[in-house]
């Protein structure tokens, strides 16, 4: 009698690994994308508390640049590459009597594609309202 695996039994192991690649890879994909995603809102958010924080302390006058949040003492914000792209989003934003922030997927995924850094765009404005839109037209 010898001893190993017969080929049916080998393409059956091969057949139940295949099946649970195909129902794991998706959903791995998905918890990343929904991680970067929930990373550039918070973000968003930490800009938008800042800048606020600033403009309470100076009269309601909102910062001109990333730089008035990094270089006061103590100073709003800790990380002064916090607008540097991280967690597949890039970031911008632009100061002007208020503050508008967008984070923009490195990486958009459009409908029928698998791989990518977000679905969607976060914006945050002057009175900390975080709004979302898809990233492609």
């Amino acid at each position: 009698m010898e001893k190993g695996l017969s080929l049916v039994e080998v393409m059956i192991v091969v057949a139940i690994i295949a099946l649970l690649g195909i129902i794991t890879i998706p959903n791995l994909l998905k918890l990343k994308i929904n991680r970067n995603e929930s990373g550039a809102k918070e973000t968003l958010r930490i800009i938008s508390v800042a800048c606020e924080s600033y403009a309470k302390a100076h009269n309601d006058n909102y910062p001109d640049s990333i730089g008035n949040l990094t270089t006061v003492n103590p100073p709003y914000l800790k990380d002064s590459d916090i607008l540097e792209a991280r967690g597949g989003y890039n970031y911008n934003c632009v100061f002007s009597n208020g503050y508008s922030c967008v984070a923009i997927p490195e990486i958009c995924i459009k409908t029928g594609q698998t791989t990518g850094t977000g679905t969607r765009k976060f914006t945050v404005t002057t009175g900390r309202l975080i709004t979302e839109s898809p990233c492609f037209k």
